[in-house]
Parts: structure tokens; sequence; C-alpha cells
């Protein structure tokens, strides 16, 4: 054995020691075993997928369509393409013509449930959308939503990475985007566009940045033709390390000056994007409290007369007894029946207030949830608005800096 390969053997036993019990819980050998196995043979693009899956693809060429402004560059009436699109990305394409393009298949990666996708224009768009869409599984009440076959695109990229002893299989899955790119290139597309697609915003998606270059180059490896326009930031570094000159390097600050005031813009749009939102989460809210509302002062009102009820029952009762006739025969006779009567409807008024009572009880536990839904949008909208302005600050500052060293010719 080699000194380099004695020194990296003792790197993984000391990573092993310090994780302790949990290290090889994360490294399984049978695992890594099937993976090898599979490598070149079982995973082919193009038919490794479900036929559920695969009919998505129905064409060589597909474009993936993001927010970003290269979006509207899509060739929307080309019918050689498939084209996908994302998320809310519908209220923008209808703002821009009026009306919805040609889209095949939609995409929706994120829990409809979680605080920040539990918006109901959105669900009832997604419940009357005609095509396939991709989410994290089938749902009764968006009839054309289909699983996202992830298990099996993990299996398909791991196939071609060594799977190391601490640190599991491949994983750089960080962003819709990439994880679209991914479906692609397994479903066996010759030919992929990405339209609106930046990644350029210092929040999220910077890091988020590498992970889509990746799959782009993947694909490109594979030998399919992937085209990015010159209006997107992927894939764009102006210069070849080691060889730009100063001219080069003002041109890269003047490119990145143009940037950041494009991203400022982008993320104004996004604050107004999740204004509307919040309205239509506040209205929704404001709608069903009044329901709820609306069914507790019913119920109040049922067993206010019901408590009438109660309360004739006694004074008939009271009647009785001062209206008593002499004969003793006739006085029990008619006592056992009014006692009978009134047993049965106290009985059946009982029974309506035990109900009632179960009712308020659950419309109270539901004005509880729908309060607490949201408070929880409430401070994620203000949470999202606070980074918002934090990243437009930060824009700013750089930009201004930016310009200082343009103006003063400091580069």
């Amino acid at each position: 054995m080699s000194l380099e390969n004695k020194i990296e053997e003792q790197k993984t036993e000391q990573k092993l020691e310090a994780m302790g019990d949990k290290a090889y819980s994360l490294y399984n050998e049978d695992k890594e075993k099937m993976y090898r196995e599979k490598q070149g043979k079982i995973f082919e693009p193009g038919k490794c997928l479900p036929e559920e899956i695969q009919k998505v693809k129905t064409k060589d060429k597909l474009c993936i369509v993001g927010f970003a402004p290269s979006w509207n560059e899509t060739p929307w009436d080309d019918e050689t393409f498939d084209i996908w699109g994302i998320n809310e990305l519908y209220l923008q394409v209808i703002k821009e013509y009026g009306r919805m393009r040609r889209f095949t298949t939609w995409f929706e990666i994120h829990n409809p449930f979680s605080p920040t996708r539990n918006i109901p224009a959105h669900h009832e768009w997604m419940k009357k959308w005609d095509k396939p869409i991709l989410m994290q599984q089938h749902y009764d009440w968006i009839p054309n939503s289909i699983p996202i076959p992830k298990d099996l695109i993990i299996d398909f990229f791991n196939q071609n990475f060594v799977i190391d002893k601490v640190g599991g299989s491949f994983s750089d899955y960080s962003n819709q985007i990439s994880v679209m790119t991914a479906m692609a290139i397994v479903l066996g597309y010759k030919e992929i566009h990405i339209y609106g697609v930046d990644m350029a915003q210092w929040s999220e998606y910077a890091w988020q940045r590498s992970s889509c270059q990746f799959f782009i180059g993947y694909a490109a490896g594979c030998g399919m033709r992937v085209l990015v326009p010159l209006t997107s930031e992927l894939c764009k570094y102006p210069g070849f390390y080691g060889f730009e000159t100063d001219n080069r390097a003002r041109m890269l600050l003047k490119k990145r000056s143009k940037t950041m005031k494009g991203s400022i813009k982008d993320i104004d749009q996004q604050m107004i994007i999740n204004e509307f939102e919040r309205e239509e989460q506040h209205q929704a809210y404001s709608q069903a409290m009044l329901q709820i509302d609306n069914g507790l002062q019913r119920i109040d009102d049922e067993m206010i007369k019901l408590d009438i009820t109660l309360h004739k029952n006694n004074e008939i009762i009271m009647q009785f007894f001062k209206s008593m006739p002499k004969d003793l025969k006739t006085i029990m006779a008619k006592k056992d029946e009014l006692i009978k009567n009134i047993e049965k409807q106290n009985q059946d008024i009982a029974r309506d207030i035990k109900v009632f009572e179960d009712n308020k009880k659950k419309l109270l536990a539901q004005k509880r949830d729908r309060k607490r839904v949201e408070y929880i949008q409430k401070k994620t909208f203000e949470r999202a608005q606070k980074n918002y302005e934090f990243a437009i600050q930060g824009y700013q500052g750089i930009n201004a800096d930016i310009s200082h060293l343009l103006q003063n010719n400091i580069v």
C-alpha cells in the first residue's frame, strides 16, 4: 500500500471514529454493490422510468422555464418542443401576454400544505390544470398530479459516482430547476433549452447555482444539446482564468452592476407577487373565520330555542298541577301521559344539545387552527419582506462600490 493510500485510510478511520455509531449506518455495503452492478447496464436515458412518467416526454426537445427575465424568450409556438413550467409562473405569463401560453407539463415540487404554499387560488389552478403536474405525491384533489420519481433519479446519477464510505451517495438536488434538468436527462431528451433561470440573487439562489450548472454540464457531457440564452446569467463567466486583463475585469464589473440592477427589479417583482399571495391568504382566512362564526351563531341560536322548550315543559307541568281534576284515576292517567311525553321531549333535547355542543367544539377547534395558520403565514410573509429588504440594501451597497471603482479608474 502506498503512503498516499495509508494516509487516506487513516483519515477515513478518524472520520468514522469521530462519528461514532452513526458512521456505519451511513455506509451500506449491499447498497454500494447494487449501484455498482447497475452501472452502465440498467439505467439508460429514456428507458428507466415508469410509463406514466415517460409519457411526459412527447418531443425530443425541451424548454425549462423559470421566472428570471429571459423567460419570455421561450419559443412558445414551436411545436417541436415540450415546455415545462413551475410554481405560479402562469401568473407572470398571463400578466405579460393577457393569456396562458403553451405548456405541456407543470412542476410544483413543494408541499402544497406548507405555510408558504397553502394558497387557495394556486390550489384551484392546480385542480383545473388539464396536463401532467409533477409533485411530491399524487393528490386525489389534483387529478393530473404525478409523483416525481425521486428514487429512480437518485439511482440514475449514483451509477456514475463512487459512494464515499462516510458521505453516502451523490446529492446535489438543491433547487427545482436542477431536479427538472436531472429528470430531462433521465427521460432522454436530445436538446434542452433553459429560459428564465439566472440564480444570480445573493440569497438562496447563489448557492443553488452550481447545482444548475452541474446538471447543464452533465447533459452536455451526455451528448445533449443545451441552450442557455445570452440574457441568462448561467454559465456566463466572461473571462478565462489567468488570462483576464484590467479591461476584462472592468467589463466584468460593468456586467455585474447591470445584473444587480436587474436583480433588484426581480426582487421588487417577487415582493409584489408575495403581497398578492398574502392578500389572497388573508381573504381566505377572513372568509373561513366568517363561516365559522356564522356556524357558532347558528348553534347558539338553536341552543337558546332548546332552553326555551325546556322552560316551557316545566311550565306545562306546573299548569297541570294547578288544574288537577278531582278524580284520582283521571289525574294519574294524565300525569303518566304527560310525564312520558315530557321525558321523551327532554331526551330528544338532551341529544340535540349534545350534538350542538360537539359541533361547537369542532368549530372552535377549526377557528383555533385557522388562527394558527394565519399567524404562521403572517410571520412567514414578514420574514420574507425583511429578507428582500436586506437583499436590496446589499445590492445597492455593492453597486455603489462597483460604481466607485469604475468612476475613479481603480480598475
